[in-house]
């Protein structure tokens, strides 16, 4: 279910980019506006989609970025890949939805074990010292 809206999002264009244009072909500073409108709340009810219908939200997410980045490169025209290569990413983006990654360890989270790791070694250093004092009678 989630990759079906992941794709179905990433493929839908909206027929009001195709209407927002002068006769020129260049949209006006109102219509720009409105499409931004229109995208904007599309991109929150499909992600709101992701994060309510996903079994896993968080895979689904990352493929849903993915996806929209690659769309995005392909679009601007920035990247193209060959067929092969193409096809493989969007194999390789189908399976974030079904991971579920790993909650990260914070920076203040490693900090803090690191501190608390080296505490507990200084701890180790102190009583074996004060043990060894103890033995000579120090």
């Amino acid at each position: 279910m989630a990759l079906a809206i992941v794709v179905i999002a990433a493929g839908r264009t909206s027929s009001t980019a195709q209407e927002a244009k002068t006769s020129e072909g260049v949209p006006t500073q109102q219509q720009n506006a409105q499409l931004r409108s229109v995208m904007h709340e599309t991109q929150i009810s499909v992600i709101r989609k992701i994060k309510t219908t996903s079994e896993k939200p968080r895979g689904a997410m990352l493929a849903y970025i993915a996806l929209a980045g690659l769309k995005l490169l392909e679009i601007l025209d920035f990247h193209s890949w060959p067929k092969a290569e193409r096809d493989q990413l969007l194999s390789d983006i189908e399976w974030l939805v079904d991971v579920e990654p790993e909650m990260p360890v914070s920076a203040g989270e490693k900090t803090k074990n690191a501190f608390e790791e080296k505490r507990q070694r200084k701890i180790k250093q102190l009583r074996i010292f004060f043990a060894l004092c103890s033995q000579r009678g120090w």
